[in-house]
């Protein structure tokens, strides 16, 4: 998704999903905008990924760990359109047994549909010929001033989950902590501190941590001066919030980024617990995003 387009609580429409400049800049990108990540979102330490009677030696594209799916991952690749209609879009995509080490042949859906007023649905679907592990994501960034030259400040966040992923240096999870008087509780709606004094938020300048979620919806997010408001249902068990520490410079539409431009909301498998999908037993999920605001009418998405 490069670009969604609401309105505010005064009628104004503005984007609020981070927008790089072309297709080709969302396929070389290092932040992933807008993509869909996998086959494994998220870090493999050493590449290395045990399944049922098999290691796996994945594809190390980060140093010596495996991101996002590696360098033939999800978010690197030109995507088959299916299907579209104005409320919907589908694609697909086939990726051979042994990519970047991973088994079977595999073919990868997404669909993108307007499901409700002002709302839309994001449905994963993964067949294999061999078992294989998985784990999608969405990594479309939001900031719902619209505003990606400024830090994404303003905003409110709740996520309904006790517990997140600390990482170590290399941002990898190495267990859970309860957030409770952290400036990582976000069980009630408040403003993220990127640059908190908490260990955590040193190692990525500011949030990259796992959530684990425990009801619905997921996420809140809002933005009081705009009016607008971005809540996030999904039936994957955890969410990973990045409030986009790298981002400044990265080229956009019109200008650059700044430092923690707009947050990744990312709802995905557990970290280090892939889903592991057998031939013949095909791999679902969803996410559902729903916008509003005062006095909002109508609404127009672009994807």
């Amino acid at each position: 998704m490069s670009r969604v387009e609401i309105l505010d609580k005064t009628g104004r429409f503005s984007n609020i999903a981070l927008p790089l400049p072309s297709p080709d800049a969302c396929i070389r990108s290092g932040t992933h905008a807008g993509t869909t990540l996998g086959p494994v979102a998220g870090r493999v330490e050493n590449g290395r990924l045990q399944i049922p009677d098999r290691s796996l030696q994945l594809a190390q594209n980060e140093g010596r760990n495996h991101l996002h799916g590696g360098p033939g991952g999800l978010s690197r690749q030109v995507w088959q359109t299916v299907h579209a209609r104005p409320d919907q879009v589908a694609y697909r995509l086939d990726l051979p047994d042994g990519l970047d080490g991973y088994p079977g042949n595999r073919t990868f859906w997404v669909g993108y549909a307007l499901t409700g007023p002002a709302q839309l649905t994001i449905r994963y679907r993964v067949e294999t010929d061999a078992p294989t592990p998985v784990s999608l994501s969405n990594h479309t960034y939001w900031n719902l001033s619209g505003d990606f030259a400024h830090p994404c400040t303003g905003h409110r966040l709740q996520i309904a989950a006790r517990q997140a992923c600390w990482n170590d240096q290399e941002h990898l999870p190495r267990g859970v902590l309860d957030v409770a008087g952290t400036p990582l509780d976000f069980t009630c709606s408040q403003e993220p501190a990127p640059h908190a004094d908490h260990p955590q938020l040193h190692n990525a300048l500011g949030y990259n941590n796992a959530y684990l979620l425990e009801g619905s919806p997921a996420v809140r997010l809002e933005h009081p001066a705009s009016g607008r408001v971005l809540t996030m249902e999904t039936d994957l068990p955890a969410l990973v919030f990045y409030s986009g520490g790298y981002l400044a410079g990265e080229p956009l539409e019109g200008g650059c980024a700044a430092e923690s431009a707009a947050f990744a909301l990312e709802p995905q498998e557990r970290p280090g617990l892939p889903a592991l999908v057998l031939p013949g037993q095909p791999w679902e999920r969803w996410i559902r995003l729903t916008f509003s605001a005062e006095q909002m009418p109508r609404q127009r998405f672009f994807t």
